[in-house]
């Protein structure tokens, strides 16, 4: 049996006020003692991240977290997360403090959403007279969000005179519902993509020799299953599953996917469990 060294890499960007006397605002924390939770879930809050990071001093801890929340303040402060090198999670935190009843190793709790930010922001209404472009719509609403944007070229419609109100988030949102659409936001892009179509071309393959972990199970809609962690496995992409499980192999679309990490720790897990969706018009 071979054995691979697994890396946690955070840095964490202040909204205001610095983290050393040099005034710097940013903190990396490279191969850390962690737990980390990923998920995609398609809900508003897109990705969502929950983690215990060590090896932070109770003082940086402190200037992270501050008293605890941070929901409802636009000057969120940011993370980014990487696993071997691979860009995993970006985001606001909504709230993080220091669990000091584990002292001396104590950790920073933190949880974070790519759209926390974009959220709390007030926004003003967008309005356009005549017909426009949904996919200009949502690009001039995305672009004052600081997120990038990708969307679907087989998004054709048009929409006269259109009116969307509340924050961002929820402006793209009730956009995309108004036209049968599905969004995502990781890692600082929005993509939109035509509802009943997958989210890009890539399909993953997933087999016991590519990391499958035990079998997969049937549920109410499509099947569950869990594989080593892959960043390949991602909300709206189509998979395809082999398995020695009767009527299992077969591809299906992603409906959400949960990366669980650890760092430093025996036996921790290093997986990414999937939902997946054999009929794929809709979710």
């Amino acid at each position: 049996m071979t054995y691979k060294k697994r890396s946690l890499k955070f840095q964490f960007k202040l909204s205001d006020g610095a983290f050393d006397d040099k005034k710097n605002d940013i903190l990396t924390l490279d191969n850390a003692k962690a737990e980390v939770q990923v998920s995609a879930l398609g809900s508003l809050s897109a990705n969502t991240m929950d983690a215990k990071v060590y090896g932070l001093s109770l003082k940086n801890m402190a200037t992270i977290g501050y008293k605890g929340t941070q929901y409802g303040i636009t000057t969120q402060n940011m993370m980014k997360v990487w696993a071997d090198e691979v860009p995993i999670f970006e985001g606001s935190i909504g709230w993080s403090y220091a669990d000091a009843n584990e002292m001396p190793d104590a950790p920073l709790i933190v949880y974070a959403s790519s759209t926390g930010y974009a959220q709390s922001v007030e926004a003003a209404p967008f309005n356009k007279s005549g017909v426009v472009k949904v996919a200009d719509i949502i690009t001039t609403i995305a672009s004052l969000t600081g997120f990038a944007v990708r969307v679907s070229p087989e998004i054709s419609e048009v929409e006269s005179n259109p009116f969307y109100r509340g924050n961002y988030i929820d402006q793209i949102r009730d956009c995309c519902r108004a036209h049968n659409l599905l969004f995502d936001v990781r890692l600082g892009i929005i993509f939109v993509w035509k509802e009943g179509d997958a989210i890009d071309d890539s399909i993953p393959f997933v087999s016991s020799r590519t990391g499958l972990i035990g079998y997969p199970r049937f549920n109410g809609w499509g099947i569950e299953f869990n594989t080593s962690f892959s960043p390949l496995l991602i909300l709206g992409r189509d998979v395809q599953l082999e398995t020695d499980l009767p009527n299992a192999s077969g591809k299906y679309r992603i409906n959400s996917a949960v990366h669980h990490l650890s760092t430093w720790m025996e036996g921790g897990p290093w997986m990414t469990q999937c939902s997946a969706s054999l009929f794929t018009a809709g979710r």
